[in-house]
């Protein structure tokens, strides 16, 4: 799970023509709470990844076991998609206006990134001599963030809305991984030093670079941040258990986990504040969550979608909260969750 949003996908990598579907089923309430599961046409295993504005992007496998990437519309309609000359598309983020940004592979086992524009236009995104692109994060102003390898180094970038590349890395870093943006530039993730110790990180749009840790972490993984500056993430304490943390705009850092959690992870986090992500229990069963008010003295909201025996949050949009989920067959779907 924690080196990416997708527990049963490949380990984070250090190193079209659009067909429509609609939802399956009709919502099932819970009470206030409505869940609505979707698929994408030919689907065997769905992973959303982000949303906004209610619009659902991330990618599935299809019965070849070839990954695919998907943008779900706020009327339920979706729309498979793949860059040109890729043979698996993962799609990481997505913007208010509607662009989603990714990576995918080429036939020769090249990882590049892409972003997709809203009117299904894919441009594919490589800094200059980049052997391995991976691109996690883009902002309403199309400037995107990530990180590539060349030789034996991986670094972190920000490209521009007029096409530039910066090359990045914290003081100390032998492997910057850059996650997330805001609609200021202000970039979130982490970075390993000489003693393979991950630190948070947080750059301003001027290149000032502000390391940061939890109390009593020794490994850090920022994965989001809101447009108000707010940081989500896990740690990993002294003991090897993983917590969830919040960090606001003046550095201040809280840690939380769910009630019962052995295992927190925190995915995605929204401008009014709202955190989302999963949590693990002790008969090894994962759970969606939702912190209202992160750091206000509430405690998380756990949430599982019905039927299923495993649920994953990934992002939240002002009450809607995307994730797959796992049913009794082992297979996952999307959901969406609205209140």
């Amino acid at each position: 799970m924690r080196n990416g949003n997708l527990r049963p996908l490949k380990a984070l990598l250090i190193l079209g023509a659009a067909v429509t579907g609609a939802g399956s089923g009709l919502p099932v309430h819970v009470g206030r709470v409505a869940y609505k599961t979707f698929d994408p046409p030919g689907s065997i295993g769905t992973y959303p990844t982000a949303i906004d504005q209610r619009v659902i992007t991330g990618l599935y496998y299809d019965g070849n076991s070839v990954i695919h990437g998907f943008v779900r519309a706020a009327d339920g309609t979706i729309a498979p998609f793949d860059p040109a000359g890729s043979v698996d598309t993962e799609p990481t983020s997505m913007n208010d206006p509607g662009a989603v940004a990714g990576h995918y592979w080429d036939a020769l086992g090249v990882q590049h990134g892409f972003v997709r524009a809203p009117d299904g236009t894919i441009t594919s995104i490589d800094p200059p001599r980049s052997a391995s692109t991976e691109i996690r994060g883009i902002n309403v102003k199309g400037w995107i963030t990530g990180f590539y390898r060349r030789n034996k180094e991986v670094h972190g970038f920000v490209k521009d809305a007029h096409g530039r590349f910066t090359t990045f890395d914290p003081p100390g870093s032998i492997a910057t991984l850059s996650w997330a943006i805001d609609k200021y530039g202000l970039v979130a993730g982490w970075y390993l030093d000489r003693s393979m110790r991950s630190h948070g990180f947080v750059r301003a749009a001027d290149g000032t670079v502000t390391a940061f840790d939890p109390s009593g972490s020794i490994d850090t993984r920022p994965v989001s941040i809101s447009r108000r500056e707010v940081v989500t993430g896990f740690y990993q304490d002294a003991n090897f258990v993983w917590h969830g943390f919040v960090r606001t705009a003046n550095g201040t850092v809280t840690s939380f986990d769910p009630r019962g959690s052995i295992d927190t992870e925190p995915k995605g986090v929204h401008t009014n504040g709202e955190v989302t992500g999963c949590w693990e229990d002790d008969s090894l069963v994962w759970h969606g969550f939702l912190w209202k008010a992160a750091g206000a003295g509430r405690e998380p909201e756990s949430f599982d979608v019905p039927g299923s025996v495993g649920t994953f949050a990934v992002g939240v949009d002002g009450g809607q909260i995307a994730g797959s989920y796992e049913d009794s067959n082992a297979t996952y779907h999307g959901f969406l969750r609205s209140q």
